[in-house]
């Protein structure tokens, strides 16, 4: 087992020298060493240690250990002495203390919905002293799946909200954890998706949805019948049109029950604001965010009163609304400058506080801040083998596109290498309505390691960033999404930053149907390109998805955001209908139990342009789902990754 201590004394005159504690990689000091390019294998390694978080008393700390399905138990008494125990056979979701010696967390039953495999939440409990694993709910229990809503202060109950299949709304279980009973405290009630209970464990609210607009149900106390919130009449002159409106989070916080939500209703962008349930109308703005939207609400160490609020603009941030935790927060960031430094956990009397550095270019630590004693002890690294790996320095990139949109993105340059006319590595991501994060991404960091400028563009149709930005992608598949990536590489252009006729393009899921049209539509700008997963058929995967969706009316929502208003001819953006423009080297790769985008997507694809003998090479993995995740097939692909742009566009 690991042993690994740091031990810092939190003084002025050391924070210079502090904040180079953890050896950050990617910058002056490593350049000379950026030659030696490790193999594929060594950015694919999972995360040693992530996640800790320390017991209300502040004696026993956990953290998720060798890739997040085994937890390392260690002693906050003596941190010298590394893992303790070894706990197998624990779910990788976001855990929780219920009291000193038992943690709450989830494992994850995947279920389709739609084109995507949703994660169902089946929660455990784990005894850190005994090292048992228990399922809440009784195996023979008609329940697939629960998510935790409240947990009792003295940890010896809670409630879930458990559905007995995917087709079936929602009700609510209290489950006690000393003899395992299940009760029923709310019946499921259509069209309710999503239950909420205050501080008390009284279920108060439920939202859904009916049709395009919002269903609020609440109640004033434990004893009174569900009521829908009466919302008020939209302006005059406004339709009440629903749009993608949302109401995604209702908080009864603190003793006085003020309620708080998050939603989008206000500005287009999800915010935090006091919020009336009987009348279904937002009052005080807690936190707005002009361009982002928020992420979660932060809860302190008791459970119940939110603290601060979440966001993440090119990096993740909270906006704390307790002050001291605010100065806590501060302090640590002047200890550790180039880090995204999360507090991940605290004691119950707040002296003890669990602090995690991360960055797209960091090595990775955690520490127990002893606040009294000013100490700030190592735990583990994030990554044994991250400090050899020279990575890359990443930042925010933002460039307007042609028609004036402001188009956020993340720019990785290879350490070592003037940063002028460096070849390029266009990586849109997939979904296509989702967002790329500031974080450690081994592909990126595979690639700027072989010498190659990585732009994370995230196009118009990217989610975080308010409602506006993601209906601006609709009807956009092929059209403005990837002029948005074109107008990136002007923009790196002019700046002298890369060289425009060196560009290859990569991506995975949407991002690889983004790589095949761009070879078909934009091969004057693409030296090659590269497609993971890919769609190249638009009109075949919408059949596929539409078998997959229960509800006809959100399939056809969903091939609404594709081909837009107008209902575009599908087969005009498709890579497979329009194989005859594809005149740059291609590489398709594709898992053949791909349940999302199935494999014959790519199938069709290779053997088109291999009966003209354009330039393609197939890559197929047998047990595969929507991208790679066995390591071994995640570092094939890479070392067919490498040959192919040395082959093609040599850096």
């Amino acid at each position: 087992m690991p042993r690994r201590n740091r031990t810092i004394r939190v003084l002025a005159k050391y924070i210079a020298a502090v904040s180079t504690l953890s050896a950050f990689p990617g910058t002056a000091a490593h350049a000379a060493d950026a030659a030696a390019a490790p193999p594929p294998e060594a950015f694919l390694k999972k995360a040693t240690f992530s996640g800790p978080m320390i017991s209300p008393d502040g004696r026993t700390l956990v953290g998720r250990f060798d890739g997040g399905t085994t937890l390392c138990v260690l002693s906050a008494a003596d941190l010298d002495a590394g893992c303790q125990k070894l706990i197998k056979g624990v779910g990788s979701s976001p855990m929780s203390w219920l009291g000193n010696g038992r943690l709450l967390t989830s494992w994850a039953a995947f279920v389709p919905f739609g084109p995507f495999l949703i994660p169902f939440p089946v929660p455990v409990t784990v005894d850190v002293t005994s090292a048992k694993v228990d399922t809440l709910l009784p195996k023979k229990a008609p329940y697939r799946a629960g998510a935790v809503i409240w947990t009792a202060p003295d940890g010896s109950s809670v409630l879930l909200s458990a559905t007995r299949n995917s087709k079936e709304w929602p009700e609510v279980l209290r489950v006690d954890l000393a003899s395992g009973l299940v009760t029923t405290v709310q019946a499921s009630q259509s069209p309710i998706l999503a239950w909420f209970a205050d501080a008390n464990g009284v279920v108060r609210a439920g939202i859904g949805r009916d049709g395009k607009h919002p269903a609020i149900f609440y109640r004033t106390k434990a004893d009174e019948p569900l009521r829908r919130s009466t919302p008020p009449p939209p302006p005059k002159g406004k339709a009440d049109d629903g749009g993608d409106d949302m109401l995604e989070t209702i908080r009864f916080d603190g003793p006085g029950n003020t309620k708080l939500a998050i939603s989008n209703r206000q500005t287009g962008r999800f915010s935090v604001y006091e919020y009336d349930l009987e009348h279904d109308t937002f009052g005080k703005a807690l936190f707005e965010h002009p361009k982002v939207d928020v992420d979660r609400l932060v809860i302190d160490a008791g459970g119940y009163t939110v603290s601060g609020i979440a966001y993440e603009d090119d990096r993740p941030r909270v906006k704390w609304l307790d002050a001291e935790q605010g100065r806590l927060q501060a302090q640590i960031d002047r200890i550790f400058p180039n880090t995204v430094n999360t507090m991940t956990s605290r004691s119950q009397d707040g002296n003890l506080v669990v602090v995690e550095t991360m960055g797209p270019d960091s090595a990775g630590m955690s520490y127990l801040f002893d606040r009294k004693a000013r100490i700030m002890k190592g735990l583990l690294p994030a990554f044994d083998n991250r400090e050899t790996l020279h990575l890359s320095p990443v930042r925010a990139f933002d460039f307007k596109a042609r028609d004036g949109l402001e188009i956020p993105g993340y720019l990785t340059l290879p350490v070592g290498k003037a940063t002028k006319a460096l070849p390029l590595i266009v990586m849109p991501h997939g979904g296509p309505f989702a967002r790329d994060r500031w974080g450690y991404d081994p592909y990126v960091q595979f690639l700027a390691s072989r010498g190659y400028a990585v732009l994370q563009p995230q196009f118009r149709g990217s989610t975080g960033f308010g409602r506006s930005f993601v209906e601006k992608g609709y009807g956009q598949w092929g059209a403005a999404m990837q002029d948005d990536l074109l107008d990136g590489i002007a923009a790196l252009a002019r700046e002298g930053t890369i060289d425009p006729k060196r560009v290859c393009i990569v991506g995975i899921s949407y991002g690889g149907y983004a790589a095949e049209w761009g070879a078909a539509r934009d091969a004057a700008h693409y030296r090659c390109a590269i497609s993971l997963a890919g769609v190249s058929d638009i009109r075949a995967q919408l059949r596929h998805d539409r078998s997959l969706f229960y509800a006809p009316r959100y399939a056809a929502a969903w091939a609404k955001k594709v081909e837009g208003e107008e209902k575009r001819d599908l087969d005009a953006f498709s890579p497979l209908q329009q194989q005859t423009a594809i005149t740059i080297p291609l590489l398709i790769a594709h898992g053949e139990a791909d349940n999302n985008v199935p494999a014959n997507q790519s199938h069709q694809l290779v053997k088109a342009l291999q009966r003209r003998n354009a330039t393609v090479e197939g890559l197929f993995y047998k047990g595969e789902g929507h991208g790679l995740t066995d390591a071994k097939n995640q570092a094939d692909f890479l070392s067919h990754v490498e040959a192919f742009l040395a082959k093609y566009n040599p850096a």
